[in-house]
């Protein structure tokens, strides 16, 4: 039987690393992204199975799935880097982050 993470993501801005290039992505606003953009942010992110359920929900419901989505935008756009293999960094606030 396999095994389930559970993830919890801290509030604020997510940042990401690709561990191949170590290239880093920011996910932040994305409900309010997804509220103006619906499933193409999800698509522009690279969140391909979400935005195509998006799609699907968006148009045998008449649109109204639009303003259900970005509730849940952040957590399926993490969910998507994660699985394509990068990594979250591990982030904690110091002194020199309040400008002490």
């Amino acid at each position: 039987m396999p095994m389930t993470i559970v993830l919890r993501i801290p509030d604020g801005p997510i940042v990401l690393v690709n561990p191949a290039n170590g290239y880093r992505e920011t996910v932040a606003h994305a409900g309010l992204w997804c509220l103006i953009f619906g499933f193409f942010y999800l698509a522009y992110k690279g969140a391909w199975a979400a935005a195509g359920i998006a799609f699907a929900a968006a148009i045998f419901t008449g649109g109204l799935s639009w303003f259900g989505f970005p509730f849940i935008a952040r957590r399926l756009v993490v969910k998507s880097y994660l699985q394509r293999g990068w990594r979250l960094v591990d982030h904690s606030p110091t002194d020199d982050d309040a400008g002490v």
